[in-house]
């Protein structure tokens, strides 16, 4: 009996039902019955190249090439060295050198003259003092003098004559750095290939200072009302003479130097100098001029310094140009002294200089600016002003000595307080042992000045050494051997404020023939000369107390 299948949807979807998980089960057994036939079938790697082989393989290859070496020769390689092979023997150009221009010019191709820049002055710097200066008195009467000093030799500064007038005075002093080196570069990168040239003329030449001062108000020291310097004629124009210079012509430029003024018994020190320029002057040898003795610097000097400073620094008078400065010379020195200052108060200065204008009257033809040689004189631009400086009173200060009480922990110092007599022209001096922090204000009851005219030693009664000084700093003094009871210590150096805020430093070197001066030594009497001469014979003890040991903590001398 035959089972009649039903093909209706009912019997489709039962059978589903009842088979249809089975189906499946059975196509994904198919399936991976597929993939594993597939695998078995695919080729597979050969032994050699498996990874192990290959990663050895890769190490030989390596070690092939890190250990091999190149030879061209070995290899039948030829290798080219162009270098080499670029190289030429050098050629003999004597027999092709022609004898005339191929193309010679009609007439030299010079370049018109253009109007060269003008540098301004550079790094001015003030400085200030009061002191002793040598006017002139009655001529007629110092000739028939005796020589100035009246046998006593001035060790520095300027001897007055025995009829001279001396005045004190302050001042203060500007020097500056005139570019000769730069400006002279300039000159010939105009003028040594062009039209109309002239090398007398085309050179830098320089003629005066244009000089402006600013009085600073203590209201406003940011308001600077800028005037131009009053004249000291009237005051320089009466100098006795002059001191010579302190470094050669070779770092002056002369028509912007003023002279050294006849400063009595003093010397100017480097406050008439640029640091720069002392620099440049020690570098090369240059060393300071010892100047005149003081009867040639009297004779004639006085109309030198009225011929230089008459002039005027403001004025249009030509004053003769200097040499060519030295190529090797990179600056020169200006300066100008302003005497016309008063003590205490504070100033500032700016100044320019004037130049001869090379393209003056030079033809029109030549020039690229017709116009340009109608001025006769060039200028400057202003340069940068100086610092406030502040003008000192008649009081100062000498060092002179180690102080007699000097010890490790707390220094001190002799110095000599000063007073300048302004209308006599007579500077007092009065010892003081000083520590720091000390003020120099002392009033003695007798004091020995001696007259620079004449050298002639004058009691004075109850001079007042109202210096306003205080001492800020001390140094040296120390023994310069270990042992105790060295004899033999180094010189002192004292730093001082004056009452206007000056700080100087003075030094027992430097200010040891001052101090000669004003300290005169007492004369001895025949019977004590003998002692005295046994005393000057050393005897082996110091005379300053030696030095003991510190015991406590020290104060470092700085």
């Amino acid at each position: 009996m035959k089972v009649k299948a039903k093909l209706d949807v009912q019997s489709i979807k039962n059978f589903a039902l009842e088979h249809g998980e089975k189906v499946a089960f059975a196509a994904v057994g198919v399936v991976f019955l597929m993939f594993v036939y597939s695998a078995l079938k695919r080729e597979a790697l050969q032994a050699d190249k498996q990874p192990d082989k290959l990663q050895g393989k890769a190490q030989q290859v390596r070690s092939h090439i890190t250990q091999s070496s190149f030879d061209p020769k070995r290899d039948g390689l030829a290798l080219v060295d162009y270098v080499d092979r670029a190289k030429r023997d050098p050629i003999d150009l004597t027999g092709y050198k022609a004898l005339r221009p191929l193309n010679p010019q009609i007439f030299d191709q010079k370049a018109k003259r253009d109007n060269p820049t003008i540098l301004p002055l550079e790094e001015l710097r003030a400085d200030s003092g009061f002191g002793v200066f040598s006017l002139k008195g009655d001529a007629a009467a110092d000739a028939k003098a005796a020589p100035a000093g009246g046998g006593r030799a001035a060790e520095v500064g300027f001897n007055p004559g025995a009829n001279s007038n001396p005045v004190g005075r302050g001042y203060t002093v500007v020097t500056g750095l005139v570019p000769v080196q730069k400006q002279s570069q300039e000159y010939s990168r105009l003028f040594d290939n062009a039209q109309d040239a002239n090398p007398d003329r085309d050179r830098p030449r320089y003629l005066r200072l244009v000089v402006e001062r600013a009085e600073i108000d203590p209201a406003q020291p940011d308001k600077l009302d800028w005037k131009p310097l009053p004249p000291s004629n009237e005051f320089t124009s009466r100098f006795e003479g002059t001191i010579g210079e302190i470094i050669s012509a070779k770092f002056r430029e002369e028509g912007l130097v003023d002279p050294l003024g006849p400063l009595v018994r003093r010397s100017w020190g480097d406050s008439v100098n640029h640091p720069r320029i002392a620099s440049a002057a020690a570098a090369a040898g240059e060393v300071a001029n010892p100047g005149k003795p003081a009867a040639e610097r009297r004779a004639g000097g006085a109309a030198a310094v009225r011929d230089l400073i008459e002039s005027g620094r403001n004025a249009g008078g030509n004053r003769a140009a200097a040499p060519a400065p030295d190529a090797n010379v990179e600056y020169r020195l200006c300066r100008f002294f302003d005497f016309a200052v008063e003590p205490k108060k504070k100033y500032r200065y700016r100044t320019k200089a004037v130049l001869h204008n090379p393209n003056y009257l030079v033809p029109p033809q030549f020039l690229v600016k017709p116009d340009s040689n109608a001025a006769e004189f060039l200028e400057t631009e202003w340069s940068n002003p100086t610092g406030v400086v502040v003008v000192p009173d008649r009081f100062g200060v000498l060092a002179i000595s180690v102080g007699e009480k000097w010890s490790r922990d707390e220094p001190s110092a002799k110095l000599l307080a000063t007073a300048i007599d302004e209308k006599e022209g007579i500077e007092a001096g009065a010892e003081v042992d000083v520590y720091r922090a000390s003020v120099v204000n002392l009033i003695a009851p007798k004091v020995e000045a001696v007259d620079p005219r004449t050298s002639a030693v004058r009691q004075l009664d109850n001079v007042n050494f109202n210096t306003g000084i205080v001492v800020v700093d001390i140094h040296g003094g120390a023994p310069l051997s270990k042992k105790i009871g060295a004899s033999i210590v180094g010189p002192v150096e004292v730093l001082v404020m004056d009452g206007q805020g000056n700080l100087r430093v003075r030094s027992e070197l430097e200010d040891q023939a001052s101090v000669g001066f004003l300290a005169p030594k007492k004369p001895v009497p025949p019977s004590k000369a003998k002692e005295k001469e046994a005393d000057d014979v050393p005897k082996g003890p110091a005379k300053r107390p030696p030095v003991a040991p510190p015991t406590g903590p020290q104060r470092k001398n700085r």
